[in-house]
């Protein structure tokens, strides 16, 4: 039976996005732009919770000079004040998990797309497996993609993969034939390709992408009041560009293409956020309905 996690429900959409461009680069970008879309409310819910964190900021410091030696105390004010201003603490967690969780989901389904986009049984891709390292130049301990290693060799013996049905075969020879964007396999891993297939290129290009985008935005937000910890948050973030690259480098270039295009997406994001989100108009929002509460509580006592 096939799998049906958040995996294979990805696969269905890129299966459908390759369907109509028979083209697996640009199936990615189309996929990419619709799980950005999907997480857009979710963005802003997170940029809204993060405003909401540092209008409360001050008031708590207060608190907690007030309660310094009252900790049950400080506990009941902080959980009045959240309560009277209306935001929950937990509200912004979801949107820190999701986009690794979507990551996570992109991953299985390149890394896996014959259970993922084409719902293959279980059954089948083992007997496809076992065939498969009785074939020149396989062996288990190679095998770290399977299932991408059948797309790619699938030309050549497909007469040996008799497990798989006529409509199957023809889906799999459809994917060995999407999975060149400008003359790169995206099948393939760069770390373990020639210089000459330019698929070192993906990795560098994820550096650049997320490096400039991260470079760019904070030259955009100097205005804005920027935390006591920055430098941390800087190394922070350059050096998890640094891991992300390392590990584009090291999957299939597939991955490395959706980094990308998600990166510079995120780019744009930030852009609309910085324009229609940031942290001071958010602030002026929430205490424009703060008064208005209290305006709306004082004409009610009055009745």
């Amino acid at each position: 039976m096939p799998d049906f996690g958040l995996g294979a429900l990805f696969g269905y959409v890129l299966w459908w996005f390759f369907s109509l461009t028979k083209s697996y680069g640009l199936a990615i970008i189309l996929f990419t732009l619709f799980t950005k879309i999907i997480l857009f409310p979710l963005s802003i819910s997170q940029q809204k919770s993060m405003t909401s964190n540092s209008f409360l900021m001050a008031k708590q410091k207060e608190l907690q000079k007030r309660y310094q030696n009252d900790k049950r105390k400080l506990s009941e004010e902080i959980a009045k004040l959240y309560e009277k201003e209306q935001i929950n603490p937990l509200s912004g967690c979801l949107t820190q998990f999701a986009p690794m969780i979507f990551l996570f989901a992109i991953f299985s389904v390149i890394n896996n797309p014959l259970t993922n986009m084409l719902h293959i049984a279980a059954q089948k891709l083992e007997s496809a497996k076992a065939l498969l390292v009785t074939l020149p130049g396989f062996t288990s301990a190679q095998m770290k993609y399977p299932q991408i290693d059948i797309i790619n060799i699938f030309p050549n013996f497909k007469d040996q993969f008799t497990m798989f049905s006529e409509d199957e075969s023809k889906n799999i020879l459809d994917l060995n034939n999407g999975f060149n964007l400008f003359g790169m396999d995206l099948l393939a891993v760069p770390r373990n390709s020639s210089f000459a297939s330019c698929l070192w290129l993906i990795p560098l290009l994820c550096l650049l992408v997320q490096v400039a985008a991260t470079y760019f935005t904070q030259k955009m937000q100097d205005t804005q009041p920027m935390p006591a910890n920055q430098g941390c948050m800087k190394f922070f973030v350059y050096g998890m560009s640094l891991v992300f690259t390392w590990f584009s480098y090291t999957v299939p270039a597939a991955v490395g293409v959706y980094w990308i295009i998600s990166g510079i997406m995120d780019f744009v994001q930030r852009i609309i956020f910085i324009k229609f989100y940031n942290i001071h108009a958010l602030n002026a929002q929430k205490e424009a309905a703060r008064i208005a509460r209290r305006l709306q509580e004082e004409r009610e006592l009055e009745r």
